[in-house]
């Protein structure tokens, strides 16, 4: 396929597990015949926001409702999210915050939901929108981060709700953000949506067995997860997404299958 010059933008949400680093890196690996590309794990949005912006047809998944709605909301009319949000500014009071954590699902409207979710996203500490304590002062909760969401704009991708054996079904080709692996038993005992758990073995063996004619896989790394895919190319990263070929100085491996 080739690869149409596009501007990339940033995130309009700061996201545990997003990518940005990645994208250039990711293109350069994917075939040459692919142009639609599913992406199991939407969060933060970069990957997919990248590789639509080089020309490819983008269906990215995710089973957090309130990230469904937030993104499905933003790529329609940013405008309209805008002006929800902006009624919020400034987030000054701690209770008003503990407030909107506890009533984000209550609204009916979908643009409501997810002006409430920009606002908790930028206000929240890691960016974790449900769970996490207000930010000493919501530095990142600003006018300038707010104009930016007003004048939104990116080459459109599609997002669907489930979960990633749901994009299996239809995709061929695949590109992962990966949840971070877990070694057996240090499970968090609670988990956050914005930190989705899954069981990597069980991932590892549906991927390898699907009808999708290959995949990308990004992961912190972990030297487990080597016997996971015994057949895959490994390409090892360290901070940046910049290659190495020693696995004693990366923090994370992009896992290559077809």
């Amino acid at each position: 396929m080739m690869l149409t010059a596009k501007k990339t933008l940033k995130s309009p949400l700061t996201y545990p597990n997003d990518r940005p680093n990645a994208v250039s890196l990711v293109a350069t690996h994917i075939p040459d015949n692919v142009s639609d590309v599913v992406t199991p794990f939407l969060g933060g949005g970069s990957l997919e926001m990248g590789l639509s912006s080089k020309g490819y047809n983008i269906t990215a998944f995710t089973e957090y409702r309130l990230l469904y709605d937030f993104w499905d909301c933003v790529i329609r009319n940013p405008e309209k999210l805008y002006h929800m949000a902006s009624t919020f500014y400034p987030m000054k009071e701690r209770r008003l915050f503990s407030t909107l954590q506890k009533k984000i699902y209550q609204p009916d409207d979908e643009f409501m939901r997810s002006a409430l979710f920009y606002v908790l996203n930028h206000c929240a500490e890691d960016g974790i929108t449900t769970g996490a304590p207000m930010e000493q002062g919501t530095p990142r909760f600003n006018q300038m981060r707010l104009n930016s969401l007003a004048s939104f704009s990116t080459s459109p991708f599609e997002v669907q709700l489930g979960n990633y054996q749901k994009s299996f079904d239809t995709a061929k080709y695949l590109v992962c953000s990966m949840p971070e692996y877990v070694k057996s038993g240090l499970a968090a005992s609670v988990v956050i949506p914005e930190r989705p758990q899954i069981n990597h073995k069980k991932f590892a063996r549906l991927i390898q067995e699907s009808d999708c004619d290959g995949w990308i896989l990004l992961y912190r790394y972990n030297e487990e997860l080597l016997g996971l895919y015994p057949d895959s190319e490994y390409v090892f990263l360290r901070e940046g997404c910049r290659p190495t070929t020693n696995p004693a100085r990366a923090s994370e491996v992009m896992i290559i299958g077809s």
